[in-house]
């Protein structure tokens, strides 16, 4: 291990190069993020974090490994199998990956998202008549709200009205006993998340062996949340036969989903030569997965971002007054029972806002990647092939070098500046990823957390 091509690597803890002990400590009591900071602070843009894994934190080699032919560890995949089925995020093969991403973007796109008629309708359903009468209740009652909650509820309600239809989609935001509950389970399935996922051999053993007693609670909860997005994949299903006897599709990304690997099904039974390896077995069970993984990220992601963009406001009334007045002067003539998101897309400061949010709270780790068998040359140094590498949005978005003042939250460095500089900071978020494996619902992401912001007119 001394002698190993990575000991010319600054050691982020005196025991990386023989132990990954220490990372995996850091990781366990979630503070990966903060500590890996102050090592690249100190240690410059590559640190060693065990004897075979690294961590970088320059954006020209975060690209080079996000949108190169580095795959993904086979354990870490199958551990976002739902129902025991691959979806497109836990599909470890690029190939495989690339055939189910086409089958899905055109519903995430941007033209999509802001022509759909569907979105507008979410929109006036989730914000003006279920998200504004809390808050209204909230403030006439004087009586505090859960923020986290009712964002992580707003966030689940939105994703899922896209998914299934506003119909068949969730209501948390409504039904606070089942929120709950709800939120309850997505805890227990977070909170013991990390074992299987950087033991999973010794993970295997010890349920083979009857020792899984914490594995039992974490699988029971995460029975409940399958069995919850099951429900609305029956209820969608049933919704698309009753639209295809009236030849009308509905739509939502189950149905864009299901023609599309019905039509690729077919393809393959005819031994067709342009037939695709991304065809499951079993349809329902494979667009339920796909659905489950599209409910977890937001859920895990922009749930917590929308939180912390609520308590920036709440600490800064000026940045609120800022946001207020340009909604209110940019839109005066717009009705307030009714919101179109297209309305949002050109609101400078609101889109500031939302930027600036992103870049300091996203907290979320980047999936580690394995050095091809060639390996590669990342921050001038040599790395042989499997070597696990990784990167943190957390870290890329407090480089002082590109963001000024990077620990504090001024939309205003996104406004006051002129279109270059503006250009390189961006090219500096790393809030959805890059490359093939790039968040392919960013646009849908975004335009929920500018239509969320609505209330602020009120």
């Amino acid at each position: 291990t001394l002698v190993s091509p990575l000991s010319r690597i600054p050691n982020a803890h005196w025991s990386s190069s023989v132990s990954p002990g220490w990372i995996l400590w850091i990781r366990k009591d979630g503070l990966e993020n903060r500590v890996l900071l102050e090592c690249h602070r100190k240690l410059g843009p590559i640190v060693r974090t065990s004897p075979n894994e690294i961590s970088i934190c320059r954006i020209e080699d975060v690209r080079t490994v996000y949108s190169g032919n580095f795959e993904k560890e086979a354990w870490l995949a199958r551990s976002f199998d739902n129902y025991g089925v691959k979806n497109m995020f836990s599909m470890e093969n690029m190939k495989s990956h690339a055939e189910r991403k086409r089958m899905i973007w055109q519903a995430y796109s941007r033209t999509q998202v802001l022509a759909s008629g569907a979105m507008k309708d979410i929109c006036d359903t989730l914000v003006v008549k279920r998200l504004l009468p809390q808050l209204k209740q909230a403030v006439t009652d004087r009586k505090s709200c859960n923020v986290v909650d009712l964002s992580c509820s707003w966030v689940m309600d939105f994703i899922t009205a896209y998914l299934f239809s506003i119909e068949n989609g969730s209501n948390l935001l409504v039904q606070s006993s089942l929120r709950g509950d709800f939120f309850e389970n997505y805890r227990i399935r977070s909170f013991y998340a990390f074992w299987p996922a950087q033991f999973p051999n010794l993970v295997r053993y010890l349920n083979k062996a009857s020792f899984g007693l914490t594995y039992r609670v974490a699988k029971s909860a995460n029975d409940r949340i399958e069995a919850w997005c099951m429900n609305m994949c029956n209820a969608s299903e049933a919704s698309y036969r009753r639209s295809f006897c009236s030849r009308k599709q509905p739509g939502n990304v189950y149905s864009h989903l299901r023609v599309q690997l019905e039509q690729a099904t077919q393809k393959l039974d005819a031994n067709e030569p342009s037939a695709t390896s991304a065809v499951p077995s079993s349809l329902h069970t494979a667009i339920a997965s796909e659905m489950l993984d599209h409910c977890a990220a937001p859920q895990e992601t922009a749930g917590t971002v929308l939180s912390f963009c609520m308590h920036q406001l709440s600490l800064k009334p000026s940045i609120q007054k800022s946001l207020r007045k340009e909604l209110c002067s940019a839109l005066p003539e717009l009705n307030r029972d009714s919101l179109d998101p297209k309305d949002l897309e050109t609101l400078d400061y609101l889109q500031a806002v939302i930027l600036e949010t992103l870049r300091l709270h996203n907290h979320t780790p980047g999936p580690p990647r394995i050095t091809p068998d060639n390996g590669c040359t990342l921050a001038g140094f040599s790395i042989p092939s499997g070597t696990r590498v990784s990167a943190l949005a957390y870290v890329l978005h407090r480089n002082e070098t590109i963001f000024t003042d990077a620990e504090l939250f001024r939309p205003e460095r996104w406004t006051d500046v002129d279109e270059l500089e503006k250009v390189r900071m961006q090219r500096h978020i790393w809030a959805f990823g890059s490359g093939d494996r790039q968040c392919i619902a960013l646009h849908f992401a975004t335009t929920g957390m500018a239509s969320s912001w609505w209330f602020i007119v009120e």
